[in-house]
């Protein structure tokens, strides 16, 4: 869940006291652009993607130690997808999940950076 204006990169949070304004000059920053841009784009894909909002689920089992988070979905057209969360600081290069679903492509590489917002497949 994102909070006012954290798509941005608005990080200045409002309290019951204290109001805040959002900062939309920070979107004149290529970075807070580009995030906002990405944001928009994770939006589209779970409107266009059914097995995103369906009820089917599954989860992996969590693996504390490296801090990644995964679950499989799937819609009843038959349409699936996998999706898989670092909550580590860093790319985990050759992690594996166990029990991943037969008939899921395999050898897929995604990468994720928190500077760049670039996607490696």
């Amino acid at each position: 869940m994102l909070w006012m204006g954290e798509e941005f990169g608005e990080s200045t949070r409002e309290t019951p006291n204290q109001p805040h304004k959002l900062l939309w000059s920070l979107l004149k920053n290529q970075p807070n652009h580009q995030l906002l841009a990405y944001y928009k784009h994770v939006i589209l894909l779970r409107e266009k993607v059914p097995a995103l909002y369906t009820k089917n689920i599954e989860f992996f089992p969590e693996n504390a130690e490296t801090k990644v988070f995964a679950y499989y979905r799937w819609s009843d057209e038959g349409m699936r997808a996998v999706v898989v969360a670092n909550f580590w600081d860093t790319y985990l290069s050759g992690n594996s999940i166990p029990n991943f679903p037969a008939g899921t492509p395999a050898g897929v590489d995604v990468q994720q950076s928190s500077r760049s917002w670039g996607r490696r497949v």
